[in-house]
């Protein structure tokens, strides 16, 4: 026989997905990030990047948004790629002091390229 507590926690089964998706919801349009494709929790863009040469998918990514800058969350790690000489002129060199302590891959910072 069903009690109190069963549909207490049945409740809360029904509706945490409701409360959570509205929480992640709010916190994203909250955000300060550049333009980004649609993002799933946990995955992120995972799923929204086409295939092909990483440069061509950034460009192409960059016309759908109309921007020069782009976010992105793939599996918790969040990439900023920058389309235009212009705009990463702006925020590498005139900006550089808010910047320059951020962490660089070690793709960018291997002495072999």
């Amino acid at each position: 026989m069903p009690g109190p507590q069963d549909a207490f926690y049945s409740s809360l089964l029904l509706f945490a997905p409701v409360l959570l998706w509205g929480y992640y919801r709010k916190r994203s349009e909250n955000s300060s990030h550049p333009p980004s494709p649609i993002s799933l929790p946990l995955v992120g863009n995972l799923f929204s990047l086409p295939s092909g040469p990483e440069h061509v998918m950034y460009m192409q990514l960059g016309h759908q948004l109309k921007s020069d800058i782009i976010y992105l969350s793939l599996l918790g790690h969040e990439i900023v790629v920058l389309n235009s000489s212009k705009v990463a002129s702006e925020l590498l060199d005139k900006r550089s002091a808010l910047y320059s302590d951020r962490f660089c891959p070690l793709i960018i910072t291997d002495q072999d390229l």
